[in-house]
């Protein structure tokens, strides 16, 4: 649109106005433009605007003459003035949707168009094999196991805009070293053939013929067509063979039905895959088709479209579980994990692809922590998994994941993959070879002995136990549980996240009420405090004792004079308790204030944040203030117990 100042059009669209058996399509404009000059083709105006727009004619439209026709509308009805080409119309259709049918409206020439003969029929051939959703056609693929059912979906319709009949259309079935229909001349390159399991049922006017010949010949599709060598004559009957499974080819004959433009036929059989069909081999299905117009018995060119593959895959998977005791193995009751994001490439790194030569794309494991990758050709993989955050890698790894084993975790750790990533040992998968007696957890398992993935690459992780701080006054602090390094007696209690309050005491009810290991003396504003920890260390190393109060209560705890024990090192074997004295400031706030202890594995830890190994506790520390008594010693003369005059 040029002259924008008048904006971006609202357009609405109404078929069939009025029942006049046109479209219209109206453009609302609610910008204003200024009259300006300009020159148009060596000619004043006061202003000019082109709007440009593109149209698409309808499938099957019917051959003829057309026409567009525009017209102008102003607010209330005022006639726009004449331009040029322009001409008067009588508002009969009511364009304007005012009601007003004798109202002047000014109105382009008609601008006319044909539509000419549009000759064209389509056929596309469908699959859905029963590892798949939905149906698909090429470049994708229908996927199933081995011993497997599966439809395919023929839709025959008419594009163009004149009758068709003389329909017929021939699918020679996938089987080893089959060619195309027409594209004979082509290998279609099947690794399997495929089985008919039902009777075709066709729509009305359609019959479905039955040949037990990989190769018959072309003319029974069209006489026309040549044949490749050894095709056979007088193969197709309409009655079924039996087994019903000796069937090759198929038939559909449209005979005298007439195919109108926009109307489409669709045929549906099922199928089954062989028993032994290994994975990572694809069976392919093309079909070819003739027409011709109904009116003058023309025919189309008979034509073969492209095939469609029923892939059996290689699938691999299945289980990311959270490994409660950390021992590497999958107990009974231990949940999967959520959220792992697993990628799965070749062995030199490159991105793996599926058996039709696509990008795998990478998965998320499911609320039971069930993954798997589906549509894997044959080659050496590994995968690599992003656990949510918190979690890591269990104890106990069996780096190699063809161990064949589904209860065990197959992180390889010597692998060096990106940061909070990790990775199995390179993996083969080959026709054949692949485990079979996997447990079928989740479902994704294969659940029958087929050979046909590796569903025993499981990842097990733990979350690092945590202790947290509970005093909701101050930032976090953490520290990585641990049964060698504790403040008090009762064993340290973890937590996934922080249980605060403004008491200090949001974990005593959470799990263990492990807050034991500290108390406090008398307090007192400006006078000497005293508090005895009780702290454990029997690991190898030394660990380190601190602790602060919030003096004046603002909730930070790196003030001046608030660190109360610094950094105080304990080394391996110390147990027992200890009294530390510190300074209890003259203008500490009186009552209640935050006061937290650490011991840790780290020197120098902060007061708030994760700090190694150890534990936090967080308690209320009661300050009390200083107070002073006294007045008057005297000589009580009179001994009346009364300060008398003199």
């Amino acid at each position: 649109m040029t002259g924008d100042a008048l904006g971006t059009p609202a357009v609405t669209v109404t078929n069939n106005y009025n029942g006049t058996g046109r479209q219209l399509v109206k453009f609302s404009f609610t910008g204003e433009q200024p009259p300006t000059w300009s020159d148009y083709n060596g000619q004043s105006l006061d202003w000019v605007a082109f709007m440009t727009f593109k149209t698409r004619v309808k499938a099957g439209a019917a051959v003829g003459a057309y026409s567009v026709q525009y017209a102008l509308i102003d607010h209330g009805n005022s006639i726009v003035n004449d331009g040029r080409n322009g001409k008067f119309i009588t508002d009969t259709n009511d364009l304007d949707g005012d009601s007003n049918l004798a109202e002047q409206l000014m109105s382009s020439n008609a601008a006319g168009f044909s539509i000419s003969t549009s000759t064209a029929i389509d056929s596309v051939l469908w699959v859905k094999g029963e590892l798949d959703g939905d149906f698909n056609r090429y470049p994708d693929a229908g996927f199933s196991t081995p011993g497997g059912s599966m439809q395919y979906k023929l839709i025959v319709s008419n594009p163009g805009n004149v009758p068709l009949t003389g329909i017929r259309v021939m699918d020679i079935l996938p089987a080893v070293g089959d060619v195309g229909v027409i594209l004979h001349s082509q290998a279609r390159e099947s690794n399997f053939g495929l089985s008919l399991t039902t009777p075709v049922s066709a729509p009305v006017g359609v019959t479905v013929k039955y040949s037990t010949s990989s190769n018959p010949v072309r003319s029974d599709l069209d006489t026309t067509l040549s044949s490749p060598s050894g095709a056979q004559a007088g193969t197709f009957s309409t009655t079924a063979p039996v087994p019903l499974s000796n069937t090759k080819s198929l038939l559909f004959d449209f005979g005298a039905t007439v195919l109108n433009p926009g109307e489409s036929k669709e045929i549906v059989w099922s199928m089954t895959v062989p028993a032994g069909a290994a994975a990572g081999e694809v069976a392919w299905n093309s079909f070819g088709h003739r027409s011709e117009v109904a009116s003058s018995g023309v025919a189309l060119p008979p034509s073969e479209p492209v095939k469609v593959g029923m892939a059996v895959p290689f699938t691999v998977g299945s289980f990311v579980w959270n490994d409660l005791d950390n021992d590497g193995v999958q107990d009974p009751g231990e949940p999967g994990i959520e959220g792992a994001t697993l990628q799965i490439f070749k062995s030199d790194g490159s991105p793996a692809l599926d058996v039709l030569g696509g990008a795998v794309a990478q998965v998320t494991s499911n609320a039971s922590g069930i993954y798997a990758f589906s549509a894997l050709a044959d080659g050496d993989y590994f995968v690599r998994i992003t656990p949510p955050a918190g979690y890591v890698p269990t104890s106990n790894q069996v780096p190699d994941p063809d161990d064949d084993v589904d209860t065990d975790s197959n992180i390889d750790l010597s692998r060096s993959p990106p940061t909070g990533s990790y990775e199995t040992g390179i993996f083969t998968f080959a026709g054949n070879t692949e485990p079979t007696g996997e447990s079928g957890i989740g479902g994704t398992q294969d659940d029958v002995d087929d050979n046909n993935g590796n569903m025993t690459v499981d990842f097990g992780f733990y979350i690092v136990p945590d202790d947290f701080g509970d005093f909701s006054g101050f930032a976090d602090a953490s520290s990585t549980v641990s049964s060698s390094v504790k403040l008090g007696v009762a064993a340290t209690d973890a937590e996934s996240a922080p249980v605060k309050n403004s008491s200090a005491t949001g974990d005593d009810t959470n799990g263990t009420d492990d807050e034991d290991g500290v108390s406090f003396g008398a307090l007192v504003q400006g006078q000497t405090g005293a508090v005895t920890v009780t702290r454990s260390n029997s690991s190898a190393s030394a660990v380190y004792l601190s602790a602060w109060i919030d003096f004046n209560n603002n909730g930070s705890l790196s003030d001046s004079g608030e660190q109360i024990i610094s950094n105080v090192s304990l080394s391996p074997g110390t147990s027992g308790t200890a009294i530390y004295t510190f300074a209890v400031p003259t203008n500490a706030v009186a009552g209640g204030v935050g006061a937290r202890f650490r011991i840790s594995s780290i020197s120098n830890p902060a007061p708030t944040g994760a700090a190694g190994v150890g534990e936090v506790e967080d308690h209320i520390a009661a300050i009390a203030p200083s107070l002073s008594i006294g007045n008057l010693v005297w000589n009580d003369v009179n001994n009346n117990g009364v300060k008398d005059v003199g």
